[in-house]
């Protein structure tokens, strides 16, 4: 559900954006026990 939301508010459509979903999803996560490389794997797949 975050990453769906971080996708939406950045509007991200490629991998080159994949960074700035990244930032939108650790910031929706804080303070949870977000795994970094799962987060990354599961953004980078939502993108490709």
């Amino acid at each position: 559900a975050a990453i769906n939301e971080a996708l939406a508010e950045s509007g991200a459509a490629s991998l080159k954006q994949m960074g700035i979903v990244m930032k939108a999803a650790q910031a929706r996560l804080k303070g949870k026990n977000v795994d970094g490389k799962t987060l990354s794997e599961k953004v980078r797949s939502r993108l490709a």
